[in-house]
């Protein structure tokens, strides 16, 4: 099942979009106050690291997640610390 679900080459090339997007949402959830501007920062900061390290080709994706957009949450997490995105 997971060889029928995995899309992760096709995905890969999303992961500037994804990226984007998830900047975008950690900005909205700073201006709505749900995370403190500090908190935003931070995330859009760890994000714009995973990007580095994902065209400097030291990213590493597992295959077990889902996707490229799984693979960068996992990533995050724990440069974000307790307000990760999972």
């Amino acid at each position: 099942m997971i060889k029928f679900v995995l899309n992760f080459p096709y995905d890969r090339a999303l992961y500037a979009q994804d990226i984007l997007a998830s900047k975008a949402h950690a900005e909205m959830l700073g201006r709505q106050k749900i995370l403190t501007s500090e908190e935003a920062e931070i995330i859009i900061h760890s994000l714009d690291q995973v990007q580095k390290e994902i065209e400097t080709d030291q990213f590493h994706c597992d295959k077990a997640l889902e996707d490229v957009h799984m693979s960068i949450e996992a990533r995050l997490t724990p440069l974000v610390g307790d307000y990760g995105f999972n």
